[in-house]
């Protein structure tokens, strides 16, 4: 099992989506209805969730199962928004916009749009609809 590659894919993509929504294996596990240890084999690539229990999953971790599988559309992640969601260095407003897949497939936010919000240094950390603000601002800079 673990060397099937979209597993291994789905238990990543789960593992940062848990991780970047703040929470532990035990708290989503417990939000989901499995046990800790099934959620830790899972996220090793050695097991896997039912259909209704990652479609929670998702819903719980603000994301879409077609994110957490790994397919090409709505909730799928660019190589930068993937980063910026996995990176605990990145800041926290940043990140949550990051894995907001809705609102940034809403935005059609670029992977150098990405780039430019994470090189900003900012006095004092900033909430997620903080970096929207930006993000625009950003975009009206360019047009002009």
């Amino acid at each position: 099992m673990r060397d099937n590659p979209r597993m291994t894919d789905t238990a990543a993509r789960l593992k940062s989506a848990r991780v970047a929504a703040g929470l532990t294996q035990k708290e989503l596990a417990e939000r989901i209805g499995v046990q800790q240890s099934h959620l830790s084999h899972v996220e090793s690539g050695g097991r896997s969730l039912s259909m209704d229990t990652l479609r929670l999953a998702a819903r719980v971790l603000g994301t879409s199962v077609a994110y957490l599988i790994g397919e090409a559309g709505q909730g799928s992640l660019g190589s930068v928004q993937q980063a910026l969601v996995a990176d605990d260095a990145v800041p926290g407003g940043l990140q949550q916009f990051a894995h907001d897949s809705a609102l940034a497939d809403a935005l059609a936010v670029a992977e150098h749009e990405w780039l430019a919000l994470q090189s900003l240094e900012l006095p004092k950390p900033i909430t997620k609809d903080g970096y929207v603000q930006l993000l625009i601002t950003l975009r009206a800079i360019r047009a002009t």
